[in-house]
């Protein structure tokens, strides 16, 4: 995790350079069409809305349907709970910048607050417990096993470079867009090890192996039922977070394109402020994905 978390770091510093120079939304659409040539910019925007953020909004919204329903009931078919999600950040996104920004920020200093909590509650249980684990059993190292791990990992972290989106809408860009990804990127990189470390120091390792829910799995051998209650409503704040800043960040690239004349007007930002005809058709788009995939062919 933390390996994967420098290089996102590394990832953010450069951002950071590139934001100084075109302080603009748009993401690397606007980077590599600017700097490159027109052309790569136009294919990278066609990536990020056919699969970048098309597939990450579908993944992130089936994940949390997973976790909000384990156990799914009878009247709810499957990739409803996600497509809701999709719908209703659309929304939230589509109507009103400062709505969106609002929503987005207070849920997310919820989730932060949780995980918080859960990491002094487990720092508690460390400090408590008596005997340590049994250490996993010795297994011969993978490169397959842990090149897709790390494939998981990076998954994680492909949020760093969100603040590049909406930089040409945010103040003194050039300061506080570097910041912001800099600031934003190591706090993530810290929570994510911190939460890992308690996941496979604290429970036993049988608890945890092999299991899909491997944070509730974890929580459950920590704290019994009430903590594996908490950690999957964290684990939902989480992905309800994402969809929200998925939502928020790609249809900028495409209202960008809309401006330089290389996509459909209408994809323009509105007079609200927010590129709303972008947004609806991202939420389309990443509907369809969930109602055809699954969470393993998304990624």
């Amino acid at each position: 995790w933390q390996e994967v978390g420098l290089i996102a770091l590394a990832g953010a510093v450069s951002y950071g350079g590139l934001v100084q120079r075109m302080t603009d939304s748009g993401g690397e659409y606007l980077f590599l069409s600017r700097v490159i040539h027109p052309v790569a910019g136009f294919i990278a925007g066609w990536v990020s809305l056919l699969a970048g953020f098309t597939g990450a909004i579908a993944f992130a919204a089936l994940a949390f349907e997973s976790y909000a329903f384990p156990t799914r009931p009878a009247w709810l078919p499957p990739g409803a709970a996600a497509c809701a999600m999709v719908a209703f950040a659309a929304v939230l996104h589509g109507v009103r910048v400062s709505m969106g920004a609002v929503a987005q920020n207070f849920v997310v200093v919820v989730k932060v607050l949780m995980i918080v909590g859960f990491l002094l509650f487990s720092g508690y249980v460390a400090a408590t417990a008596g005997a340590a684990p049994a250490p996993p059993p010795a297994t011969p190292f993978s490169f397959i096993v842990f090149a897709g791990s790390l494939v998981w990992i990076s998954l994680s972290y492909s949020g760093f470079n969100a603040a590049v989106y909406v930089a040409g809408e945010t103040k003194d860009a050039k300061r506080t867009a570097p910041r912001a990804l800099l600031i934003g990127t190591a706090i993530v990189m810290v929570l994510y090890v911190a939460l890992n470390a308690a996941f496979v120091y604290l429970p036993p390792f049988e608890a945890v192996v092999g299991q899909q829910d491997v944070a509730a799995a974890a929580a459950q051998a920590i704290g019994g039922d009430t903590l594996a209650l908490i950690i999957r409503v964290i684990t939902v704040t989480a992905l309800v977070t994402s969809v929200f800043s998925l939502v928020m960040a790609g249809p900028r690239v495409y209202a960008k394109m809309a401006d330089d004349g290389v996509f459909p007007r209408f994809f323009r930002f509105g007079e609200a402020g927010a590129p709303t005809a972008a947004i609806v058709g991202q939420a389309a788009l990443a509907i369809a994905l969930i109602l055809l995939s699954d969470l393993r062919g998304l990624l």
